[in-house]
Order: structure tokens, then C-alpha cells, then sequence
């Protein structure tokens, strides 16, 4: 990979060209598309260490924004990089769409909560430290990504803080092993 020149450092909500190769140095970015009904849908989020490249879909109405503070960096991929890239986008899609069809609503909202934290968080050992604060996600946007209303995703993390499957230690999130396990029940 060979570094460019464009270095970006964003605020929350700024959008980043989507025909741009983008390397995520620091912060969370987060893809959405419009609907012609002008809905919301999460096509990808990415945090520190990421690559994300929305070339192929930046005909559409696509917005890469930052979710929290960001730094970026313009990348070239070669060909062989950026197929590989395409396959986990795709995948990243795939299970957020996954994710967006499951019922009952409150095992979709632990879904992606557990789909999060094993892709940002850290394993501990009473379960995994969420970055939800570092990511900035608000209620509103947990409910876009779910096709949740932001009510019923307060409600339920309101629940899921009372039966322990979220708990709060030293500041942070953790999304404990009773959640974990009350989630694997469903299956």
C-alpha cells in the first residue's frame, strides 16, 4: 500500500468523499444509504486499523460520515487488496442486514450489541468491554441500524442493564456473559 497525501481529521457527523480509499487511523466512520422513502440503512461502521473503500457504491446515495472524532488517511490498494476488502465489506452488509431481520426486536438489539462488541470490544473476563461511548452511537442510531424506534432501543437497554446482560464497571460498557448466554438461548 503506498500512503497519499490526504490526511483528514473530523468531527462527529462530518462526511468523507465515498470515492476515496479511506484508512481509519483513529474514530469510528459509519456508512448509510437512503432509501426513495429517504430511510436510513448501515451499509458498514469501521474503527482504527480499518480500510474502507464505498467506490463501487458511490453512484448511489451513499454518505460515509464519522461517528465520533476521526483521523483518516487517502489510501491506493492494489488489485488483489482491494478484492479482498470488497469480500469483507460485503460480509460486514450481510450481517448487518442479518441483524436488521431478527425477532423478537430485544434479541435483535442484543445482536448487534454482541455483532459490536466482538468487533470493536475487548474480551474480559465478565464478558466484552464495549466501546459504545468511544464510537459516540447514540440511541437514534443503534435505532436506525435495527429498524428499531429510538424508544424501544432505550427500553431495551434500559432492560438489559436491570437483568445484568449490560453492566457498567469502572466507566466502561460491558456486555456481560448472562447476555451472551441469554442470547445463544434463542438459537
Amino acid at each position: 500500500m503506498q500512503d497519499r497525501s490526504l490526511n483528514l481529521a473530523l468531527e462527529a457527523g462530518q462526511l468523507l468523499p465515498t470515492h476515496v480509499c479511506w484508512r481509519v487511523n483513529d474514530g469510528y466512520l459509519r456508512a448509510i444509504a437512503h432509501t426513495k422513502l429517504n430511510e436510513l440503512f448501515t451499509l458498514g461502521i469501521w474503527g482504527p486499523g480499518d480500510f474502507v473503500d464505498l467506490q463501487p457504491l458511490s453512484q448511489g446515495s451513499v454518505e460515509l460520515r464519522a461517528l465520533s472524532t476521526a483521523r483518516v488517511q487517502e489510501q491506493q490498494l492494489n488489485p488483489n487488496e482491494a478484492s479482498s476488502l470488497c469480500i469483507a465489506q460485503i460480509q460486514q452488509m450481510a450481517d448487518l442486514l442479518q441483524i436488521a431481520s431478527i425477532r423478537p426486536v430485544d434479541a435483535r438489539l442484543m445482536s448487534l450489541l454482541t455483532w459490536l462488541s466482538k468487533r470493536f470490544g475487548r474480551e474480559s473476563s465478565n464478558g466484552y468491554m464495549m466501546p459504545l461511548n468511544q464510537m459516540n452511537l447514540t440511541h437514534r442510531q443503534i435505532a436506525e441500524m435495527t429498524g428499531m424506534s429510538r424508544v424501544t432501543v432505550t427500553k431495551g437497554l434500559s432492560q438489559f442493564r436491570q437483568k445484568k446482560y449490560l453492566e457498567i464497571i469502572s466507566g466502561e460498557e460491558i456486555l456481560t456473559q448472562i447476555g451472551l448466554d441469554w442470547l445463544e438461548s434463542l438459537s
